[in-house]
């Protein structure tokens, strides 16, 4: 499990997508203090953000749900196919 672990966190996506995120963050962390002055704000932003995330959240699983059996069936003809290579690879007498 750590070797999978480890070779995600060293692909390039795993980092893209790493440096999106901080920085996506970091902007709506800034954009907040701009309010940090007026007290009546607060309530406004907080709202605003839960917003936002709960929309994000339902928006990303929806998209899950929509890929997500493409995807398996692609990993499922991959798997089988490995399989069955390996397979009939075991029946050949070795020499």
């Amino acid at each position: 499990m750590n070797k999978v672990l480890s070779k995600i966190k060293d692909s390039k996506a795993f980092k893209a997508v790493s440096v999106a995120s901080v920085t996506s963050l970091v902007a709506a962390m800034a954009g907040i203090t701009c309010f940090a002055e007026d007290p009546s704000a607060d309530a406004a932003i907080q709202t605003a953000l839960s917003t936002a995330f709960t929309n994000l959240q339902n928006n990303l699983l929806t998209y899950i749900g929509i890929a997500l059996p493409s995807a398996l069936g692609v990993v499922a003809i991959v798997f089988a196919i490995k399989f069955g290579v390996r397979f009939f690879l075991s029946l050949i007498p070795k020499r």
